[in-house]
């Protein structure tokens, strides 16, 4: 046994209590070991055991101060402590002593080892012994995971249409027993919108006119009305058409022209709305489907509702005349769109003014440059600081970036205007996973998987779960999103992680006939392959993945992974 003071070690995993002023010794071990990284953090497991009749005295106390130590840079993990009060009888049975450590994992310890720098004390006098090391950290698999390029961000589609269907209806009301339309009309906000349809030049590709009459008086002069007011609307139609430049609309087969000369639905529509009682509203109709004469059903009506001045309420507005008028309005062109955007940011100048809301969104989507859309996106926000969609598109640039603290604002403006969004929630998520707070994260995710499920959301959600050591529900989710970029090669790495290393195999050879490109999955099978002493696995996927990517040569020559090959021929001809 090599003597190094007052542990010597034992095997890879076990430390001998040597002897010293009288010791006999006792042993150590660490689980795992090496050590080993998930969620974040360094966990393991400290047994120490002194022997009986191992000369520890009445009083005396081991204390093990357990540290990482990677050249200058010293990490305190916890302490590790053997104390005769509370062994009394140590001396005939010895003792053991279970510590479960958990400490934040720091990159800085990566390369340096678990020590225990040892103390004996007893009646005030301290003795401190040599350090001895117990542990080499870190094995960090567990942080390879792929993130797809810091998860996902969403963002809002826009589209843009190059002409959009129109469609405006106006009526003109007519007094009792005339059909020249009264001055008056024209002043009708509905009519003078046709007019302003027009002027326009907004190609018409339909026109439907409608001639009515209230159903009193002769049907010969109701039909006369009906169709005396259709024509005059057309007539006053076609003068707007033909001082607008309309030429193809003045043909009169474009006019689809109809005439009801007795109302009859109309004033059973125009009853159902007044405040009479069903019972009354009932008997009128009977009156109306009897087949009276004219005279006859308006003296019975008159009769139930209270004399003809509330007959003329019912009547009134059925005398009338409607067009529709439909079209096709032609929009900037997706070039035209383009050189407005590009001049607004080569020139500074705002597109507010020049392109309506949603065209001004699509010119921003259509933008490659980023730096050029955060441009737009920015005169957007301040144009329409209340539109959900500019303040989070402007929130995941800044994401893309790298620039946390900006785009928490915009996010939080964001769902307070439309809350529960399922992007706003996934960049939320993004915001506090980049935050490193990834129970937030995880809260949010969710959040958005609620109020709409999606791959992009499933996969940054299975990533955190795959970050916080939740391996078997994240490799759930990866499989439910297989298609999606990564999420093969991060279902294999989770199935490593869990032990199951036929289903990790299965899944990462699975991921390389999908992106055969990615230097990543070859170097976890290589893994895959040392932890199942696979040396032909390890090795052909190896040489694989350093030929896609030169610096996993230098990783894989340090990564504990590969401890007990460093000295294998085809393991360092697998580097080269």
């Amino acid at each position: 046994m090599n003597k190094i003071g007052y542990f010597g070690i034992i095997t890879a995993v076990a430390i001998s209590i040597i002897s010293c002023k009288g010791f006999k010794g006792g042993s150590v071990t660490v689980n795992p070991n090496p050590l080993e990284v998930h969620a974040d953090s360094v966990k393991f497991t400290v047994r120490a055991s002194i022997a009986p009749k191992s000369g520890f005295k009445k009083g005396g106390e081991y204390n093990g101060k357990l540290v990482i130590k990677n050249g200058s840079e010293t990490f305190t993990m916890d302490r590790v402590r053997i104390s005769s009060d509370k062994y009394p009888d140590i001396k005939k049975s010895g003792a053991q002593a279970k510590l479960n450590v958990a400490q934040v994992y720091n990159e800085k310890m990566d390369g340096g080892n678990l020590i225990a720098q040892n103390q004996y004390t007893r009646k005030s006098k301290t003795i401190d012994l040599p350090e001895t090391q117990l542990a080499p950290c870190c094995i960090t698999t567990s942080r390879l995971v792929y993130e797809a390029d810091k998860l996902i961000t969403l963002e809002n589609k826009h589209e843009h249409k190059s002409s959009v269907p129109i469609s405006y209806e106006a009526k003109f009301q007519f007094p009792q027993d005339v059909f020249k339309i009264r001055p008056t009309e024209f002043e009708k906000q509905e009519i003078k919108q046709i007019g302003e349809m027009l002027s326009r030049k907004i190609p018409a590709t339909s026109v439907t006119i409608a001639g009515f009459a209230s159903p009193e008086g002769p049907l010969a002069r109701n039909r006369f009305l009906s169709i005396a007011r259709s024509k005059e609307v057309k007539k006053w139609l076609e003068k707007q058409l033909k001082d607008n430049g309309y030429t193809v609309q003045l043909d009169s087969t474009f006019f689809n022209i109809t005439t009801t000369s007795e109302d009859w639905e109309g004033f059973k529509a125009n009853l159902y709305a007044m405040p009479y009682t069903e019972d009354v509203k009932s008997k009128i109709i009977e009156i109306v489907s009897a087949g009276y004469e004219e005279d006859e059903k308006e003296r019975r009506i008159m009769a139930l509702v209270g004399g003809a001045r509330r007959v003329e309420e019912i009547l009134a507005p059925l005398r009338r005349a409607t067009i529709r008028i439909e079209g096709n309005e032609t929009k900037l062109t997706d070039a035209e769109i383009d050189a407005l955007a590009n001049q607004a940011v080569a020139n500074g100048t705002s597109l507010k003014g020049k392109l309506e809301k949603e065209d001004f969104l699509f010119a921003i989507s259509r933008q490659e440059n980023l730096e050029a859309k955060k441009v737009l996106l920015k005169q957007f926000v301040d144009a329409f600081p209340d539109d959900y969609r500019g303040l989070n598109d402007l929130a995941v640039i800044y994401l893309k970036e790298g620039l946390t603290d900006e785009a928490f604002p915009l996010l939080t403006k964001a769902n307070q205007v439309k809350p529960n969004n399922h992007a706003i929630m996934n960049n939320l998520g993004v915001a506090y996973k980049n935050k490193k707070n990834l129970t937030e994260a995880r809260s949010y995710y969710q959040a958005s998987m609620n109020a709409m499920s999606s791959a992009e959301v499933t996969f940054n959600m299975a990533v955190i779960d795959e970050k916080m050591a939740m391996y078997p529900e994240a490799a759930e989710k990866f499989n439910a999103v297989r298609n999606q970029t990564g999420a093969l090669y991060n279902a294999g790495l989770c199935k490593l992680l869990m032990g199951d290393l036929a289903g990790a195999k299965a899944d990462l050879e699975s991921a390389t006939r999908v992106d055969p490109n990615f230097a990543l999955t070859y170097y976890v099978l290589a893994i895959v392959g040392a932890r199942s002493s696979d040396t032909n696995l390890l090795v052909t996927n190896l040489k694989k993945a350093v030929s896609l990517d030169s610096k996993l040569s230098d990783k894989a020559y340090k990564d504990l992974e590969f401890l007990k090959y460093r000295d294998n021929p085809e393991f360092k001809a697998a580097l080269k």
